[in-house]
């Protein structure tokens, strides 16, 4: 592929470009030619990223160990601010961003670290606005100015000599991993076609007429992921409010969806009935950002004397890993098991494991875990 980049830096992105692991990187920074004023090319080059139908192209796009830390910092964070992060899943596809600036005409709202698509917190605050006014209000509010008490109270407001800010605040929205009980998300191609280009393209200026030809417009989407939400009080005594508008944002999810093209069902999500987060999460939550509850030494005691496992259960199975919990209550520890020491098995959820060696334990999201290795199969 080529690039329109000087000689010596095209070079290297020719050479590490295949490397790239970050959607948004990609996208960003690593768009050939071909792909760039093209159509056709554009089209090509984002199916040979996101072919459809998709297959699992996860562990080719997102590192899924890196996606659960980012899942367990942003619960920690949001936790500590007062939040109750609730769960949703798209009914279908969702774009965000879809008319952001790029090369491609077309973006998606990507985390620029990790290349996870998210839905930004002020997406979320213009929408549960739209809905609280539209809706909840009698009758229906269309100017900001004339929202009611209460929209101006918890969204804030910006009027002549009274200007404050709303008393909740809106997180970014992250997909949730398949290791916390998410989805797996896809990134698809997907397609516009306007039969009237000459009527878009100079604003109107000629009538839209069935004699112009469609010129196809490809984009990214995702599609199949669950998302986690949150909204906080902003100070001590506003937790009423943020239950308001966590009530809101969800019917709005729901009725109104997120993002582009939701006329046409995009960003809808699924009614889904609420799952309080399990005790583990919580305390991974908890200890993310900080040390390990105990040292090295102190894991290592556990396993002392122990040289395989032959009793405990597969409880969560991803692309990359599989996490074991032991029958024996005084190891005290997971199971870890990378991809690269499978054997060749399934090791599908729920199911026992075979006889593993114990490898050592290992640090995990500031915790220990025991590294197994099992037999080929």
């Amino acid at each position: 592929m080529r690039y329109l980049l000087p000689g010596h830096t095209a070079q290297l992105v020719q050479r590490h470009a295949e490397r790239c692991r970050n959607l948004g990187l990609i996208l960003d920074k690593f768009v050939p030619e071909e792909a760039i004023g093209k159509s056709e090319g554009k089209s090509r080059w984002l199916k040979e990223l996101a072919p459809t139908p998709p297959p699992d192209r996860l562990e080719m796009q997102v590192d899924l160990r890196l996606w659960e830390a980012l899942y367990q910092r942003w619960l920690a964070l949001t936790k500590a601010a007062g939040a109750e992060p609730f769960q949703a899943t798209l009914a279908w596809r969702m774009v965000v961003g879809l008319g952001g600036q790029s090369v491609l005409e077309s973006d998606l709202t990507l985390d620029h670290l990790s290349g996870l698509p998210i839905i930004p917190g002020s997406a979320l605050k213009g929408l549960t606005r739209a809905y609280a006014a539209m809706e909840k209000s009698d009758p229906p509010r269309h100017m900001l100015e004339n929202d009611t008490l209460e929209v101006k109270r918890i969204f804030g407001m910006q009027e002549t000599g009274n200007q404050q800010a709303g008393t909740v605040i809106f997180f970014d929205a992250l997909p949730v991993p398949i290791a916390s009980g998410g989805k797996n998300l896809r990134f698809v191609v997907d397609i516009m076609n306007p039969h009237y280009p000459n009527y878009y393209r100079e604003n109107g200026k000629h009538a839209p007429s069935n004699d112009q030809s469609p010129v196809p417009v490809t984009f990214l989407t995702v599609e199949g992921a669950m998302f986690a939400f949150a909204i906080a009080p902003r100070a001590t005594g506003m937790d009423g409010d943020a239950g308001t508008a966590r009530n809101w944002l969800k019917e709005a999810l729901q009725k109104y969806g997120v993002g582009g093209k939701t006329s046409a069902g995009y960003g809808a999500f699924k009614a889904q009935e609420e799952q309080p987060l399990s005790a583990s999460t919580h305390q991974q939550a908890a200890s993310f950002s900080a040390h390990p509850q105990m040292t090295r030494e102190e894991a290592e005691a556990r396993i002392q004397g122990r040289t395989k496992i032959t009793e405990g259960m597969v409880q969560e199975r991803t692309e990359e890993e599989a996490i074991v919990k032991f029958k024996d209550p005084k190891i005290g520890l997971l199971g870890f098991i990378p991809k690269e020491n499978f054997g060749g098995r399934a090791l599908a959820k729920g199911n026992s494991i075979p006889s593993c060696e114990i490898k050592g334990v290992v640090q995990r999201n500031g915790e220990w875990y025991v590294l197994l290795k099992c037999p080929p199969k």
